[in-house]
């Protein structure tokens, strides 16, 4: 720990929310691969690395919790969530059944009557936007929130934490076992054991800085290498039990490499983002826009890029992730001026659930953090998230 130890605390916070935020966009951006045919195998190599981002958001968001319930009412709390998390992810979901109805009755898919009978078909969409879409996170991390405000005295004992983990496991083996729908979109109390890891690690973090201190970043690397190839297999024997879910997040061997590499980013102690990147006030503005935004790519890239290749390009290996890292790019870039246009105009700033002082220039917050540091973070938990 250095001079000021909120410094490393969210320095650590905002490494992992930049590096998870760009696995998220580029897991989505993998959809590609089904549009150019790429074997499922190549397919597991490349987002195992990746599937990290999932966990790692859990866990910073509960870190950032057991903080905040130290100096809040926890309905107060719950209430500014809903405000600056839950408006915005409700306005930019809608957004995206908008687009995706819009296309439907354009293309003769659907027709919506302007009646009551357009509810259920509106309610669908709906359904498949939110847990078919990266949108599920919000919801799955808002109710795990609730779950942890219930049970506040218990926190800091370590049986409410093994009973999520038992919780946690339960959704481990019906990915084998199929009891209940396999998709990690759908396990709605599977992650809340990491949303609780995350606030008992903000109340240790002393104990858990000291021990990380004395493992070397060779080998923390070394077992993220290990435990990723484990998990890469895991994916393959999934795949070859025909799993409708292959490289599900809550798999055992991803969850321990989930673990591994938010270890292996805490021990790096030194910023990853570049500057063009306001990690706290951008990354909620790029998660919440990136799955409209990356709708919007993919449909042109199946338009005019895949129908202007050549067949064996485009379905080549090589052409496929070349593709994918284009889309990506392309999607996050696209984002991140989206986010910083909406944050310039202070009757938007809702729509990213960034305040009027998160808006401020970094110099003048900076500022204020060395004058006040309570108000050193200020942005919503969720940063994707």
């Amino acid at each position: 720990m250095n001079a000021h130890p909120d410094g490393k605390r969210h320095l650590f916070v905002d490494n992992v929310r930049f590096l998870s935020m760009i696995g998220i966009v580029a897991i989505h951006g993998t959809a590609v691969f089904w549009l150019t045919g790429i074997h499922p195998l190549l397919i597991a190599a490349v987002l195992t690395p990746l599937k990290f981002a999932t966990i790692g958001f859990f866990l910073i968001s509960g870190f950032l919790l057991g903080e905040r319930l130290e100096r809040s009412r926890p309905m107060e709390y719950l209430g500014r969530r809903l405000q600056k998390v839950f408006l915005p992810w409700l306005f930019w979901v809608s957004l995206l059944v908008v687009d995706h109805l819009t296309r439907d009755v354009i293309r003769h898919r659907v027709t919506l009557p302007f009646t009551i009978e357009a509810l259920p078909i509106i309610g669908r969409e709906y359904f498949q936007c939110v847990f078919s879409t990266a949108f599920w996170f919000v919801p799955n991390l808002l109710l795990a929130l609730c779950v942890l405000l219930l049970f506040r005295r218990y926190l800091n004992d370590l049986r409410l934490g093994a009973g999520l983990l038992a919780i946690n496991l339960f959704y481990v083996v019906n990915i084998y076992t199929l009891w209940l729908p396999s998709s990690h979109s759908k396990a709605v109390f599977g992650f809340v054991f990491y949303l609780w890891l995350g606030t008992y690690a903000s109340r240790h973090l002393g104990n858990i800085a000291l021990w990380v201190s004395q493992i070397g970043r060779v080998v923390l690397a070394g077992l993220a290498v290990l435990t990723g190839l484990i998990a890469i297999g895991e994916a393959c024997v999934l795949n070859h039990l025909q799993s409708p879910d292959p490289n599900n997040s809550l798999r055992l061997s991803n969850q321990i490499f989930s673990i591994v590499m938010v270890l292996l980013i805490f021990k790096l102690g030194r910023t990853t983002w570049p500057r063009f990147v306001d990690v706290r006030s951008q990354t909620f503005g790029i998660y919440l826009s990136h799955t409209l935004v990356l709708d919007i790519v993919l449909s042109i890239t199946k338009r005019t890029i895949l129908e202007a290749l050549p067949g064996p390009l485009s379905h080549s290996c090589a052409g496929g992730l070349a593709l994918w890292v284009i889309v990506t790019a392309l999607t996050y870039s696209i984002c991140v001026v989206v986010t910083k246009a909406v944050i310039g105009v202070s009757y938007l700033q809702w729509m990213v659930g960034v305040s009027s002082t998160e808006a401020l220039p970094k110099s003048v917050r900076l500022l204020a953090t060395a004058t006040d540091p309570q108000s050193f973070y200020q942005t919503p938990d969720l940063k994707i998230d």
